[in-house]
């Protein structure tokens, strides 16, 4: 009875009995990111990471995708 009820509303069992926990899962934000430098890794603000991300974004010549953001 119950499937049947669930197929006629639309709705999937998982859906029927989720109960949210009230928080966000993941980790929480942060205003750091943590950058390679030789073998050291140092704390760089997010401002600094985006400001580099557009200066290299910016120029034509590297049209690679992400793979030129990873290194």
């Amino acid at each position: 009875m119950r499937d049947r009820v669930l197929k006629i509303v639309g709705i999937s069992k998982h859906h029927y009995y989720y109960k949210s926990k009230g928080s966000r899962s993941g980790r929480s934000k942060s205003n750091t990111t943590l950058k390679q430098q030789g073998s050291q890794k140092i704390e760089v603000p997010n401002e600094k990471v985006v400001d580099d991300i557009i200066q290299v974004q910016s120029n034509p010549d590297l049209a690679c995708g992400y793979h030129r953001m990873q290194c």
